[in-house]
């Protein structure tokens, strides 16, 4: 584009400098008034670390005294449950916590309360896992930020600081019958064979199992530990009134400049030859 043309397109413009400002405030107007009706969402999160001594006493037993040759003569892994723990984080992201949460407070009716059907479970686990539940893992730091985002932020901390809990006391009932079956195959196998060391191993193995039930029946925080805890928001999340106004704002003026080059090139004649008074089509956002 050459520069009269650049001239001529910048004198359309502001010959209709007031329709432009009017479209814009209108487009800008109808997203604020979109933005004030929009229901707020406040989100509220809980920070946790896993609970590091968990396994440690584990670990220091599997690793000393050689008693990993003496297990394998048994046919037991000893690192079996320690590798499996990596799960503990796919616990707060899982389907399963999803449910049982949905299902202990009856959120189905909440999640879709303009259902004109019965929504099942599923369904619901589906939507609170996409819109409700989010799950951030900082490896650097340690730590996992578990949020809720929800229209009321009362019930939002409320509900993040629940799933944790929940999260905690699923891992640890999973735990509790991992070494229940374990201490009952022990005590049978203890009862069946005559070597030494495999029996020394088998009874340090039915005291540790032991030791987990009781570690695990007597602590609240059992696979991760609250850093964090929730507290109801005081400011909201979505929508964002200023954003939304901006934006508004912006589609208006963009819409009323176009339309003011369209109108322009459509009468074929030049801006500047008495031209400047005539209104173009109508504006809209």
């Amino acid at each position: 584009m050459n520069e009269p043309e650049f001239v001529n397109l910048a004198q359309v413009v502001w010959e209709h400098r007031y329709y432009a400002l009017l479209a814009a405030l209108v487009c800008g107007g109808l997203a604020a008034v979109a933005s004030l009706v929009a229901t707020p969402i406040y989100k509220a999160a809980v920070v946790v670390t896993e609970v590091q001594d968990r396994d440690a006493a584990k670990r220091a037993q599997v690793t000393g005294g050689g008693l990993s040759a003496v297990a394998n003569l048994a046919g037991i892994d000893p690192l079996q449950e320690l590798t499996s723990d990596a799960r503990i984080q796919e616990v707060l992201k899982s389907r399963e916590l999803a449910e049982e949460f949905i299902r202990r407070n009856g959120l189905v009716a909440e999640l879709f309360p303009k259902a004109k059907r019965p929504v099942t479970l599923w369904f619901a686990a589906k939507r609170f896992r996409e819109r409700v539940l989010y799950v951030f893992e900082d490896r650097l730091k340690g730590t996992t930020t578990v949020s809720i985002e929800w229209t009321d932020p009362v019930v939002a901390a409320k509900w993040a600081n629940s799933i944790v809990a929940l999260a905690n006391e699923l891992i640890r009932s999973d735990d509790l019958r991992t070494s229940q079956r374990k201490i009952a195959y022990l005590e049978r196998e203890a009862d069946l064979t005559s070597a030494v060391g495999v029996r020394r191993y088998l009874y340090d193995s039915l005291a540790q199992e032991t030791e987990t039930v009781m570690w695990a029946n007597g602590r609240t925080e059992y696979a991760f530990s609250i850093v964090d805890p929730a507290r109801p928001p005081e400011l909201r999340t979505r929508p964002p009134r200023t954003l939304m106004t901006v934006l508004g704002t912006t589609a208006g003026l963009v819409t009323a400049v176009v339309v003011v080059f369209a109108g322009a090139a459509q009468s074929k004649r030049m801006p500047g030859a008495g031209a400047g008074n005539s209104l173009p089509g109508r504006h809209s956002c």
